[in-house]
Order: structure tokens, then C-alpha cells, then sequence
């Protein structure tokens, strides 16, 4: 089941397909999760509620100029300085609830490209902490 939100800004996520997927639409190359939100949400799918050492996908939605150099994207916590300023910064420690997580990126044709085409080629490739490779494929449905 395909769950869109209807929060604009909803923290981590813009949608999401159970029972173990995960969507993030960006047009960055870094775009930062932020930790206690992304184990709120994964605490919560179907799949994990299931199986708590079953993979969930977390998948970037990217356009394509910017797939070829996206990366594995750091999970971040909220902190506050002495004069209680808000500022974020990477994670120490990874809840166990995120251990099964994977980061993927799925590559997306501009509008420019689309309108050129007339098809909507879509490529995936799982993002690594230890590698840049993209290992291409095409996209299946589950």
C-alpha cells in the first residue's frame, strides 16, 4: 500500500509503501535524516513490527543531474548550545531500530528530459557509507 502524506513537511520521509519502503523526494546531494525521526517511522512499519531484523529500504528520490554523485546520506540529532540555538549534528550511536536499514537512490528524468522522451526511465542504486560505486539497475515493482 502506497501511504502519502498529507504533512508537507514531515520529518524524514515525504512517503512511504508498506510493509518495508521508504521514500525521500530531494533535489540536493546531501540531505541529512534526521535520527529520531527515521526510528519513530521504522518502529512503526509493518515490516519491522513483523521482524525487527528485516531490511527496510530508505529510498532518495533524486533527479538525474545530481545521482552520479549521491552518496550515503549521515543521520543527524537536534542539539542546542548555551544560548539554547538549535543546530544539528551527525549521530554517536545508531538505534538498533536502524540497523536493517538500507539507503538507496532512484534516479528520476527532469521534466525537460521527460517532455523530450516521453517515458519515465527510472534507475537504482544502493547508497554505501563505504563506497561511491553505483551498482545500476532497473527498477522493479515489488
Amino acid at each position: 500500500m502506497l501511504l502519502i502524506l498529507t504533512k508537507c513537511n514531515f520529518p524524514a520521509i515525504d512517503f512511504a509503501m508498506t510493509p518495508d519502503c521508504l521514500f525521500q523526494v530531494t533535489v540536493s546531494e546531501t540531505h541529512p535524516i534526521m535520527h529520531h525521526h527515521l526510528v519513530n517511522i521504522v518502529e512503526h512499519m509493518p515490516a519491522y513490527l513483523q521482524d525487527k531484523k528485516t531490511k527496510i529500504q530508505f529510498y532518495f528520490v533524486v533527479p538525474e543531474d545530481k545521482y552520479d554523485n549521491f552518496q550515503y546520506q549521515k543521520l543527524e540529532t537536534e542539539t542546542r548550545n548555551e544560548q539554547n540555538v538549535k543546530s544539528t549534528r551527525e549521530i554517536k550511536r545508531l538505534s538498533p531500530a536502524l540497523k536493517y536499514v538500507e539507503q538507496w537512490a532512484l534516479k528520476i528524468p527532469t521534466v525537460s528530459k521527460l517532455i523530450e522522451t516521453s517515458s519515465i526511465p527510472i534507475a537504482m542504486c544502493k547508497s554505501d557509507s563505504f563506497s561511491t560505486d553505483n551498482y545500476d539497475t532497473q527498477h522493479e515493482s515489488k
